[in-house]
């Protein structure tokens, strides 16, 4: 069981940006070919970022899954 003050890891879904400002960090939206979409939503801005690309499929490998898992996790994406 998990305690109240265990650590949770959401990188790569919630990253920290380095904006100046209260509100640094930004919440993954969306993929590209080549790109993570990102949102900030309390400064409203959304961010294309080719170098977390790789490191985000790193966490969550969706190539392999797809390999994998065939016909019913690709019905699924498309569902989504």
């Amino acid at each position: 069981m998990v305690g109240y003050n265990a650590a949770l890891c959401v990188h790569p879904m919630f990253v920290h940006k380095g904006e100046d400002g209260e509100a640094p960090f930004a919440f993954f939206n969306d993929l590209s070919k080549d790109k993570v979409g990102l949102l900030n939503y309390p400064l409203s801005k959304h961010y294309r970022d080719k170098e977390l690309f790789n490191e985000f499929h790193q966490f969550i490998p969706l190539d392999e899954w797809r390999l994998k898992s065939g016909k019913e996790f690709n019905q699924r994406i498309e569902i989504l």
